[in-house]
């Protein structure tokens, strides 16, 4: 045994045994080929397969003769004897696949939503996220998620009041750690930061100026950081001026300059409107009188914070009497655009109206395009007031005299991507239209998008008392509507509610103000009531706001340009410029702070 070829002279491979892991072709009709035992290989079957000849019990070995002795690992199984198992059970518990084989190293790729090392780690919100976040998944994330904006708990499903935005008055703590609770900001409250606190009255200021007639025009900067507060008849021979405030830190105006026209001239009235852009950094003032005609001048703000005169803006075919920015004036908030009203401009006929559109450049003609109404007639009045939205792109126009019948409309443009001209004319009168309306001689304010437009129909019957005045809000979506009718809260005759107004830059609140409305018997001292918007219908908020101390015949808010509102509602100013008995007027100054 263990011997072969014909003569017995040749011994079988591995001392004639084949290494005793095998057996041999021996005997004289031998050839001296080992067959290996299972788990062995080589020629002489000298070598054991890895992890004990069987591949630690899970492969299958290439042994024999002619086999090299590698495993071939079973599914789930790796390193080079298979004696290592994947995680999670061999099979990534079933969400994922494993690295295996002989040259595996046994890690798990899981599959999306699913995460840690043996994949066991479903994501949170059906391994989603709920749809409103991003997994920490694969076999090195935590399974974890993060959320997207406007949205918390470990799962990401709950969306944070207010439509994840807080209302857009606050900060809301999100992700997967957070609570979802709001921090409001601005002088908004509620859960969900969509209450504005109610305005109070915080200061008044008098004025020195004999027959100045301050306040008959105010403007605020965005954050309200910035109040300008115009008095036409001021200067001396009403030349006109206004005083710049800045506000501290501890929310009081103080007084920072006084501007005139760069050529002070008897009656130019510089003053007479006023707008400011978002930043504070451009500041554009109406002069009604200057040279007959009218003018606008831009001041730009310095480093110093100081505002220094730039140019002054005119109209190409102007004409004595037409009274460019006499009451509407208007600067887009990025302050490359300016809209001035010439209601007395002749059209064709007399007094139809025109609008004088601008673009500020450093150098050239700065007027683009003077619009007139597509049906114009004589004393409309076309541009009495203005009111363009803060990124410049709609652009309100009052018109007091339209129709035989004194309705009033308010004509409404959008700006051509193509050319910055306005245009696509929209005609809106009241749905309830009645004569001697003249919708388009109050206040007209614009939300920042352009979306809601408040104007006073200052002439109006209000619960049975004759020109008592309303507010009328039109509304977008797919087409302007009619939408909502505000109301004083006690009316009585010729309070002429809705004279000046302004809103913030959401359109969730709306403050109206009436010059004749009496306090006790105190007459003609003028108040403001502030709306709220609640989802479907604007409601009073607060108290009605008078400025204290009064006095008869103050007439808080005479003048469309009267009353101004920082962006977020927080910041009101209302200027009375019949204040006192020689009329040097006064600006009082509410906040929610």
């Amino acid at each position: 045994s263990g011997y072969y070829d014909a003569s017995c002279s040749q011994q079988c491979p591995g001392g004639g045994n084949c290494n005793a892991h095998g057996s041999c072709s021996d005997g004289a009709s031998g050839d001296g080929t080992c067959t290996c035992d299972a788990g062995y290989f080589d020629l002489s079957c000298s070598q054991q397969c890895p992890g004990g000849g069987t591949c630690s019990g899970h492969g299958t070995c290439f042994d024999g003769t002619l086999g090299n002795g590698t495993c071939s690992c079973d599914t789930g199984y790796y390193s080079s004897d298979c004696s290592q198992q994947c995680p999670g059970g061999g099979t990534c518990s079933g969400h994922g696949t494993c690295n295996d084989g002989t040259s595996g190293d046994g890690t798990c790729t899981c599959d999306s939503g699913y995460g840690q090392s043996d994949c066991s780690q479903q994501c949170p919100g059906g391994g989603t996220c709920s749809g409103h976040g991003s997994c920490s998944d694969g076999s090195s994330g935590d399974g974890t998620c993060s959320c997207n904006s406007g949205y918390y708990s470990s799962d990401c499903s709950q969306q944070c009041p207010g439509g994840g935005t807080c209302s857009g008055h606050g900060t809301c703590d999100e992700g997967s750690s957070g609570t979802g609770a709001c921090t409001c900001t601005g002088g908004y409250s509620g859960t969900d930061c969509s209450s504005l606190s109610t305005l109070s009255f915080d200061s008044k200021v008098d004025f020195s100026t004999s027959q100045g007639r301050y306040g008959s025009a105010t403007a605020m900067s965005s954050n309200g950081s910035v109040l300008v507060a115009c008095g036409a008849d001021a200067g001396g021979q009403n030349k006109g001026e206004c005083t710049i405030y800045e506000r501290s830190v501890a929310n009081a105006y103080v007084q920072s300059q006084v501007l005139g026209d760069s050529t002070p001239t008897k009656d130019f009235r510089f003053g007479t409107s006023l707008d400011i852009s978002s930043s504070g950094e451009v500041l554009v003032v109406g002069s009604q009188r200057a040279d007959l005609e009218g003018h606008v001048s831009v001041f730009l703000r310095q480093a110093n914070g100081q505002y220094a005169f730039s140019k002054h803006l005119y109209m190409s075919t102007g004409s004595a009497g037409v009274e460019l920015a006499r009451y509407g004036l208007q600067v887009s908030g990025d302050g490359q655009y300016v809209v001035a009203g010439a209601p007395s401009y002749d059209s064709g006929s007399t007094a139809t109206g025109a609008v004088f559109h601008f673009r500020l450049s450093d150098s050239g003609s700065d007027e683009m395009q003077m619009l007139v109404a597509s049906n114009k007639a004589a004393n409309d009045f076309f541009g009495w007031n203005v009111a363009m939205s803060r990124d410049g792109e709609v652009l309100a126009v009052g018109a007091p005299g339209v129709h035989a019948n004194d309705y009033g409309a308010l004509y409404v443009y959008t700006r051509s991507a193509s050319t910055e001209d306005f245009e696509g004319e929209v005609f809106l009168e009241a749905s309830d239209k009645a004569n001697g309306d003249k919708l388009g001689e109050g206040g007209i304010a614009i939300s920042a998008d352009g979306s809601v437009i408040a104007a006073g129909v200052i002439y109006r019957t209000a619960s049975g008392q004759s020109q008592g005045g309303v507010v009328k809000v039109f509304e977008y979506s797919s087409s302007w509507s009619d939408a909502h009718t505000l109301t004083y809260t006690t009316p009585a005759a010729s309070d002429h509610f809705g004279v000046a107004l302004t809103m913030s830059a959401d359109s969730l609140f709306i403050v109206a103000c009436g010059p004749a409305i009496n306090d006790g018997g105190t007459s003609n001292v003028g108040k403001c009531d502030a709306f709220q918007y609640g989802g479907s219908s604007y409601a009073k908020s607060g108290s009605t706001l008078v400025a204290s101390p009064v006095s008869a015949n103050d007439q808080y808010g005479s003048g469309v340009q009267a009353a101004a509102m920082s962006d977020d509602g927080v910041f009101f100013v209302v200027g009375a410029p019949d204040h006192a008995s020689n009329n040097v007027g006064a600006i009082a100054i509410f906040n929610s702070v």
